[in-house]
């Protein structure tokens, strides 16, 4: 099973699951500013012991189809260590501001099925212009064919930096996925 994020117009969470939806989300809940107002113990990392810059200590087999990596740069697997700020802390999507035509997509792996009953986005650490305004988590029982579970196309939720939104289901954003 894989879980996959879309961000700024790029696929960042694709997760295989049975597929409930219930439209367009709203931001749920500031959570605050900075790593301290991440929930932690996600699916991903629910030891909090992951080491981005080795790659270890995961819960998650990660993949993506452009700047695949943890440490030394603004690669995409930071979406998942649990850490926000600048340079290794971050994802600035797409090598030297390219976005290829298919989007950028980031995807964990599990051995295992799990319940999505909410997830957190962040606010970029230095401008507005980079938050993320475009972006979709998408699910598929097949691996193959997949469809929106949460979509969002316009404004910012966001209005610090680094600041941490909380998504739950059932409120106003997503039937829960079983994944």
């Amino acid at each position: 099973m894989k879980i996959m994020l879309v961000l700024a117009g790029f696929v960042l969470m694709i997760a295989y699951c049975i597929i409930s939806t219930s439209g367009m989300a709203q931001a749920e809940e500031v959570l605050g500013t900075g790593t301290g107002a991440l929930l932690g113990g996600d699916l991903t990392d629910p030891e909090d012991d992951g080491a981005p810059d080795a790659d270890e200590g995961y819960n998650a087999i990660f993949s993506a189809n452009e700047e695949p990596g943890f440490g030394g740069g603004e690669f995409s697997f930071n979406v998942f260590d649990n850490v926000l700020g600048g340079g290794n802390a971050k994802w600035c999507c797409g090598r030297g501001g390219g976005i290829p035509e298919e989007g950028l997509h980031v995807t964990a792996e599990f051995e295992e099925s799990y319940i999505l009953t909410h997830f957190t986005v962040s606010s970029a650490n230095d401008v507005p212009a980079r938050d993320p305004t475009v972006w979709e988590i998408q699910g598929s029982n097949d691996g193959e064919d997949f469809t929106a579970i949460f979509s969002h196309d316009g404004d910012s939720f966001w209005d610090q930096r680094l600041q941490v939104v909380l998504f739950e289901a059932g409120v106003s954003v997503f039937s829960a996925c079983y994944f």
